[in-house]
């Protein structure tokens, strides 16, 4: 069962059993004689038992994510050495090799990487020979966001953005604030 359906289901039986004594319909519709206290305990129950429920199921999502973190920083890792080889004084030429190796790590991203990410390396590769300078970094800067996320940093909105301005020369910095502020809130037509 997943975490929202069983949350779902304490909700419901809250809301049933609270309704139930406080209107008294459970009292006289379910058995007669049932006293407050006994409909408090049974609600007790149920919420314990669904909170029960919830907390295995996050427990076993927190497990899961642990078993994939190592594999997912190893892909990562890779696919920044990539963009650091694309981005450098001779990134513009974009080797075959650092092509071929941006393939590789992209199909590692389907194992490990999920819908976001492989959404986000799809639109990097989209065949657009010429993207524009705002768009390139806007991609680039929600790949970072995504990669942060999947590795369960909790960051500010934009953290992708901030990490662009690391990786230039402190004169070309404000390019990444008017790119930041024209990707937010694209020019009118």
């Amino acid at each position: 069962m997943s975490v929202s359906k069983a949350f779902g289901v304490v909700v419901l039986l809250c809301i049933v059993f609270g309704s139930g004594w406080f209107f008294g319909w459970t009292s006289e519709l379910v058995l007669s004689g049932v006293t407050a206290a006994v409909v408090v305990q049974s609600t007790t129950i149920f919420v314990t038992i669904g909170l029960a429920i919830w907390t295995y199921s996050k427990t076993k999502e927190k497990e899961r994510e642990a078993r994939l973190f190592a594999q997912k920083a190893e892909v990562y890792e890779e696919l920044l050495g990539i963009i650091h080889g694309l981005m450098g004084p001779n990134g513009a030429d974009a080797p075959d090799d650092l092509v071929e190796k941006l393939r590789q790590v992209q199909f590692k991203a389907i194992t490990w990487g999920d819908q976001s990410l492989l959404d986000i390396l799809s639109e990097l590769s989209d065949g657009d020979d010429s993207p524009s300078q705002r768009v390139l970094f806007e991609r680039m800067a929600r790949l970072y966001n995504q990669m942060r996320k999947e590795l369960g940093h909790n960051d500010r909105p934009g953290i992708g953005w901030d990490i662009l301005k690391l990786q230039l020369i402190a004169k070309d910095r404000p390019l990444i604030d008017t790119l930041r502020a024209q990707a937010v809130s694209p020019p009118k037509r």
